[in-house]
């Protein structure tokens, strides 16, 4: 499959979750191929309010995203090899960390001695400075969802190669490693390579 194909409908796919920050492409020098990437922007994650949002992939992160203000962001990676290239994507998860809930009411007409300052960061009435962002993992669901869409795009039938979401790294806690595989025909056998899988013979997706 032509890398420009590829990239067209990668960065097409993406677009469709995420708001785009940054693109990479990959480019020939000499003979070296460089890696490709996408970066996204953070993106609050998708309500019960906002069914035309793709975001969210199951009920589950619907009512997480609900009930907490949380927000994801993509990494892609496009790694050039022999046969093909490799497709990697990540999807992290982070979860606001505020010191109460915002609009609360609870202890406002007593004195405070936590020493902590609230300030004004936008229009919405009681709005509390915002501290930090705490990484709560990876979205899983959406990273194979964005996998199958993909697959989809390039005209792949369904059940023709293994797609894994990427390897997380080990050294950080918060990402725990799983494997999600779409099942093959009972016909069709499966290579036995514990890292990437074929896609027809033109490009990879890393587990």
């Amino acid at each position: 499959m032509d890398r420009e194909v590829l990239w067209t409908n990668l960065v097409d796919m993406t677009d469709d979750y995420f708001r785009i920050d940054r693109e990479q492409r990959v480019h020939q020098i000499g003979d070296v191929l460089t890696e490709g990437a996408i970066e996204t922007q953070p993106l609050i994650g998708a309500t019960y309010f906002e069914p035309h949002r793709r975001d969210a992939a199951n009920a589950y992160e619907r009512t997480h995203g609900t009930l907490q203000t949380i927000r994801r962001r993509a990494s892609v990676r496009v790694i050039p090899q022999d046969a093909g290239s490799l497709v990697e994507i990540s999807v992290l998860k982070e979860q606001e960390d505020l010191p109460r809930a915002m609009r609360s009411t609870a202890g406002a007409a007593t004195f405070r001695n936590d020493g902590s300052l609230e300030r004004r960061l936008d229009d919405q009435p009681g709005g509390l400075a915002r501290l930090q962002w705490y990484p709560i993992g990876r979205d899983i669901a959406l990273e194979q969802t964005m996998l199958d869409d993909l697959q989809d795009r390039l005209g792949l039938p369904p059940g023709r190669a293994v797609l894994t979401a990427a390897t997380p790294d080990p050294a950080s806690a918060y990402y725990e490693p799983r494997e999600l595989v779409t099942p093959l025909p009972a016909a069709e056998e499966v290579s036995p390579a514990p890292e990437t899988r074929r896609l027809d013979g033109d490009w990879q997706a890393r587990p």
